[in-house]
């Protein structure tokens, strides 16, 4: 880990404290942040069963988050699609 002078804690810290820090500090925050988290990994290791959003609710999540779990629930199908056979989603882009 790389440890950086911060004015705000007036100390050295890493990213990792700083993070920890902010996410404390409001609970919508962490909430929001987990999402996204399990999202990317849901995404990255193509799992579908993982990447289900019908409990988000728009007061739970930020305006900018609510506009992207929206278009993730209109877009299901071709999502689910890319996640469940990424290999004919390169072959595509190839051919183009």
């Amino acid at each position: 880990m790389k440890y950086y002078r911060s004015k705000l804690f007036k100390t050295y810290v890493t990213s990792r404290d700083v993070l920890d820090y902010l996410l404390n500090l409001d609970e919508k925050l962490y909430k929001v942040y987990m999402l996204v988290q399990e999202l990317r990994e849901a995404l990255k290791q193509y799992d579908w069963l993982r990447f289900t959003l019908c409990q988000v609710e728009k007061k739970n999540v930020s305006a900018g988050v609510w506009r992207d779990v929206r278009f993730y629930k209109k877009h299901g199908s071709i999502i689910r699609s890319t996640i469940n056979y990424p290999q004919f989603n390169n072959k595509v882009k190839f051919i183009k």
